[in-house]
């Protein structure tokens, strides 16, 4: 299982130094001028003469003959008093002609940028540059073209979908149902040293592309939707895509050098604003992605359908085949007292049934015995289960399926078909293998491929 990487390497942010507030104000001399108004004459009624409109209407001067107008008075309806008021204070009459003034020239503003919106010059541009716009016949192909699904490998690239997003991804290593996977993009002039750059001749997609081995993650498998092809052998050594990759991995968990001999970036600096906002935009498209397999592991990394639950003594447990066969009780009495169905039982008598917790407690109870539950054994099987039914090959099926028997249920969830396989066991193997394989991973591979190949015939 892959694990959370630490991503170091990537040089801290730094904001911009804020200027100091300004402390000093830098007024006119006032020669001749009332203290406050700043205007020619102390009795305050002479128009004032002001480079800037607001710096004497920020504090009010005495006022001439009644209380200065508030921004409300200012602003209504005018009034016998107010026009009045006008009349003797310069101070409001000015404050008034300043609005007006601005007032206008927005107006003026927006009335020039509507007449060029109906002008309608912009829609020609719009059309040129739509035109020039079209993606290149090989994306175009492999966006669009009935794909043939095979299984997720290294050095290869995907897009990606969960919930209505997407994202291009470009595989590093693939261990059971998580995907160690980078970011790609056409950002080629704000690639970095851990960037991996392939050229447009040699890229599948007939465009300049930029992997961003920083910004790897890993995602959940059933999150890869569709195939785009293959990375080109990559430098003078001609090292495979997959190789490249992980060689720049390497490089970053290591902190060790770069071979010269990889396409990559410049060299990431403290200064870098730019080149360090798109890692921080490709961190926050991919969190998308590893938000997808949130309550499927727990802080352990064990899959929490398999977690043992805490208190639980297995002492002087017994498997569940034994304890319901040897329980003394027939299948009525069982069904009765444990609220389970009788071909409930019957499936759980198998030696490699699963139970759920709570029947396993129902039964308990109504044995009097305690269960023995392998959770070694429980987790290879879960894993194995969530792999297989993940593979890109099963996804339009599976997402039928769940639609299907659960409508309440998010269609791209897996978890819905895996829990369905664990809890109905099969009765006897669809197929005969004349020579079992030896590693029992690989022995439950098979045999939940045939399980899920069963389950979603109907549904391909």
């Amino acid at each position: 299982m892959i694990t959370g990487e630490t991503l170091d390497g990537l040089p801290p942010r730094k904001l911009p130094g804020r200027q100091g507030l300004r402390q000093e104000d830098h007024r006119l001399p006032r020669v001749e001028r009332s203290e406050e108004t700043g205007c020619e004459s102390p009795d305050g009624k002479a128009l004032c003469s002001m480079d800037d409109p607001w710096e004497r209407m920020l504090v009010a001067p005495p006022a001439a003959a009644s209380s200065h107008l508030s921004d409300g008075e200012l602003f209504a309806s005018q009034t016998p008093s107010l026009s009045k008021h006008l009349a003797d204070c310069a101070w409001c009459r000015y404050r008034l002609d300043a609005v007006h003034t601005i007032t206008a020239a927005e107006a003026e503003d927006d009335e020039d940028f509507e007449q060029r919106l109906r002008a309608g010059n912009w829609r020609d541009d719009f059309a040129q540059v739509s035109r020039e716009a079209v993606l290149p016949d090989q994306v175009r192909a492999a966006m669009t073209a009935p794909a043939s699904v095979g299984d997720v490998e290294p050095g290869q690239l995907w897009r990606i979908t969960w919930r209505g997003h997407h994202l291009l991804m470009a595989v590093i290593e693939v261990a059971d149902w998580q995907v160690l996977s980078a970011p790609v993009t056409t950002d080629v002039n704000l690639a970095d040293e851990l960037t991996l750059l392939v050229k447009a001749a040699q890229s599948p997609l007939g465009t300049d592309l930029a992997i961003w081995v920083r910004n790897r993650v890993a995602v959940p498998l059933f999150v890869f939707g569709r195939p785009l092809g293959m990375l080109p052998p990559m430098g003078r050594a001609h090292l495979s895509g997959q190789a490249a990759l992980e060689q720049l991995t390497r490089a970053h968990t290591t902190g060790s050098a770069v071979s010269s001999d990889l396409p990559t970036g410049r060299p990431l600096t403290d200064n870098d604003m730019d080149r360090l906002a798109i890692h921080d935009a490709l961190w926050e498209q991919t969190d998308w992605f590893t938000a997808a397999s949130a309550g499927l592991i727990d802080s352990d990394g064990l899959l929490t359908t398999a977690r043992k639950p805490p208190g639980t003594r297995q002492d002087s447990a017994r498997p569940l085949s034994d304890v319901l066969r040897d329980s003394g009780l027939s299948l009525p009495e069982l069904a009765a007292r444990t609220g389970l169905k009788m071909g409930r039982l019957v499936d759980l008598a198998r030696t490699d049934a699963t139970a759920s917790p709570q029947e396993i407690a129902a039964i308990e109870g109504a044995t009097r015995r305690a269960v023995a539950i392998d959770y070694s054994d429980q987790q290879l099987k879960v894993v194995t289960a969530l792999t297989e039914v993940s593979r890109p090959a099963w996804r339009a099926a599976r997402q039928r399926w769940t639609q299907h028997k659960n409508r309440d249920v998010e269609s791209e969830d897996p978890t819905t078909l895996v829990r369905h396989l664990l809890e109905q066991p099969m009765a006897a193997r669809s197929t005969y293998q004349e020579q079992e394989p030896a590693d029992e991973r690989q022995r439950l591979r098979q045999y939940w491929r045939e399980r899920v190949a069963m389950v979603l015939n109907e549904y391909q």
